[in-house]
């Protein structure tokens, strides 16, 4: 089992996120923590999501993942693009209702950058609860089946959340 790592790097056109390895919740805080600055990133830029090397993602991973494709279509109107080669990460991604709101292409993109590790976590007061607590919002927003799946999750993150605050 490879842990897993986030990578991204940026041209005048692209903004590229390379993500490898078993994506799971309690490694993907700097991910989470780097979304938050990402429109910066987008100006007038395509995303394109490498998952070659993904061997698993978990429904906070799915959730960020989300997150992204609802800020590029409400900020810059355009979809972004996941490449996948691993026949189980397509489906899964198709399952989830992600061929509505990602372009998903089964052959990787040539292209020549150096990718750069997510930086680190910065901001230490996000709780890993309010990370999940928003990926699962986002993967609720994609379709009912999602609302009806997530729901009892979200549920339980938003109690926890509430009794973090008090």
């Amino acid at each position: 089992m490879t842990e897993g790592t986030y990578r991204y790097a940026m041209d005048d056109r692209h903004f590229f996120l390379k993500l490898s390895g078993h994506l799971k919740y309690r490694g993907s805080a700097d991910f989470d923590q780097f979304l938050e600055t990402f429109s910066d990133y987008l100006k007038n830029r395509d995303v394109l999501i490498d998952l070659t090397g993904a061997e698993y993602l978990d429904s906070t991973n799915l959730g960020l993942l989300a997150r992204i494709a609802d800020r590029m279509l409400t900020e810059q109107g355009k979809k972004t693009t996941i490449i996948s080669t691993n026949e189980e990460i397509t489906k899964l991604l198709i399952n989830i209702g992600f061929d509505e709101f990602f372009i998903i292409i089964n052959h990787p993109e040539e292209f020549q950058t150096d990718l750069q590790k997510i930086p680190e976590l910065q901001d230490k007061e996000r709780s890993m609860a309010a990370m999940m607590l928003d990926a699962h919002r986002a993967l609720m927003k994609i379709s009912e089946k999602n609302r009806e799946t997530f729901r009892d999750v979200v549920t339980l993150l938003e109690k926890e959340v509430e009794g973090e605050k008090k």
